[in-house]
């Protein structure tokens, strides 16, 4: 895994913000959100807000978000995440893009990350070879004739 993504999964990263909407439902959790929304980013490119079950935000929460969901600041990046889309208001869903996302098999996920596992290939290290009168000699586990 790449530093950001150990960093947030660790809690550590400043520019990723985390609001489980099922327990924090309040116009005046988002409005905290939105307070750091003035910031630029440290760490990242980008400022990430992400939302959980963003669809048990009250209606008065949906409000307050309009504003900045329409004209965010380009750094800003919302990530809203539901299982109900049909719960979202239709003015917040018009200024959204959506992705279906569906489960994958484990074999289709391993595949897709193996290129980003393959071992850097080390180079063969290099010795003198006093049977080839001291021309350098690829140490590959043969014997030298």
């Amino acid at each position: 895994m790449c530093q950001a993504c150990t960093d947030i999964d660790s809690g550590r990263f400043v520019d990723y913000t985390e609001l489980d909407a099922a327990s924090n439902r309040g116009v005046d959790e988002v409005q905290s959100l939105l307070e750091q929304a003035v910031y630029k980013p440290v760490q990242g490119r980008f400022k990430v807000f992400m939302i959980d079950e963003v669809h048990m935000l009250t209606g008065h929460a949906f409000n307050a978000m309009l504003k900045t969901l329409e004209e965010p600041p380009e750094y800003l990046k919302f990530v809203l995440a539901t299982t109900d889309p049909q719960k979202v208001p239709v003015t917040v869903l018009s200024r959204c893009l959506q992705f279906n996302l569906r489960p994958m098999a484990p074999e289709t996920v391993q595949e897709h990350r193996r290129p980003c596992w393959k071992p850097k290939r080390s180079r063969p290290t290099r010795r003198r070879c006093a049977c080839c009168r001291g021309r350098p000699a690829v140490r590959c586990g043969t014997p030298c004739r």
